[in-house]
């Protein structure tokens, strides 16, 4: 196997900046669940510019919240170093997934089979197939 390169990073000199080329999956998780505690656009797209500027560059939480997000976003900063984040996309693609309608129905479903696992969804199960046949037998 070849030898893995060294992570690869740009420099932005207008910001005195190192920017990480890319996030791991760790980061864009962390970033996803913290955002869908968030309601409105404005709010969700906030944190996720301060989360990446936290995992993407070389800045410390201190010099970060030295500034306000408008401060950050109007000098062009979180832009720029957004434009340098190769797979900043994946945060969205696991907000969607986080998010999405098959994703719960798969959740809802885990759970009615881990209940009708239990003593009580078996007796449920029971009771419910007694019923529909005792119906059955009342329509002849």
């Amino acid at each position: 196997m070849a030898i893995i390169p060294e992570k690869e990073t740009t420099y932005l000199e207008k910001y005195g900046v190192t920017v990480n080329r890319y996030l791991t999956y760790a980061q864009i998780q962390q970033i996803a669940e913290a955002t869908m505690k968030f309601h409105t656009w404005a709010e969700r797209q906030q944190n996720i510019d301060m989360l990446i500027l936290i995992h993407a560059t070389d800045m410390t939480v201190e010099e970060i919240e030295k500034h306000t997000h408008d401060e950050l976003l109007q000098c062009g900063l979180i832009d720029e170093v957004t434009l340098h984040v190769d797979n900043v996309y994946r945060i969205y693609d696991a907000l969607e997934y986080h998010e999405s309608t098959q994703r719960a129905l798969a959740q809802i479903l885990s759970e009615v089979n881990k209940f009708m696992d239990t003593p009580v969804g078996k007796n449920a199960v029971q009771k419910f197939a007694r019923k529909a046949m005792n119906d059955g037998d009342n329509k002849h």
